[in-house]
């Protein structure tokens, strides 16, 4: 028994980080823009191109996301919870993984997703499907990634630290802690 993966690319073409321009081939595509401030209604495009997606090929038993990518998946995951859309059942996916993710906005994308109360005590939950945060230290985005671990269910997230910056490490011990986190997320989503 193995897995299958989809891959939903974003739609608005974009210049490559610089920690990617040389390493990667284009093309690069965002899911919504990223400047200058809040991405507004090109969220709402984001996401209703990803639920069409998902309409599409779906369901889906859960969804990783890297970057931008992983903020989109958590927006989507927080703004439905309790919500059926479109004949889509909530929640969306039965769980999450998000690989150094940037900050998560609102349904209408004007607002960051910040905390409301403690998480710890559920008051500022928004994702309750167990979650895995695989982040790095020197990440720029690094303070981002936590913010949005700190919306998801504590007793439901598994993180790992890569201690590297904005990308996704392939050594082969890294690679093993990243599966690892995968494989137990997946293990408590089936209860």
């Amino acid at each position: 028994m193995g897995h299958s993966f989809t891959f939903i690319n974003g739609r608005i073409p974009s210049k490559p980080q610089p920690e990617f321009e040389n390493v990667l081939d284009g093309p690069f595509y965002n899911h919504y823009a990223r400047e200058p401030n809040s991405p507004g209604e090109t969220l709402t495009q984001a996401v209703e191109h990803t639920l069409q997606a998902i309409r599409d090929q779906g369901p889906f038993d859960g969804i990783i996301g890297f970057s931008q990518g992983a903020a989109l998946a958590c927006s989507m995951l927080a703004t439905m919870k309790g919500k059926t859309r479109d004949g889509l059942e909530e929640p969306l996916f039965k769980c999450a993984v998000f690989i150094c993710a940037a900050e998560p906005f609102d349904g209408a994308g004007m607002r960051p997703l910040r905390v409301r109360g403690r998480a710890d005590a559920g008051a500022g939950v928004l994702v309750d499907v167990p979650t895995g945060h695989i982040l790095g230290r020197q990440d720029e985005l690094v303070e981002q990634a936590e913010g949005l671990c700190s919306l998801c269910e504590p007793t439901k997230a598994v993180v790992y630290d890569h201690g590297l910056g904005h990308k996704v490490p392939f050594d082969w011990e890294r690679t093993e802690r990243m599966v690892g986190v995968v494989e137990e997320v997946i293990r408590r989503a089936r209860g």
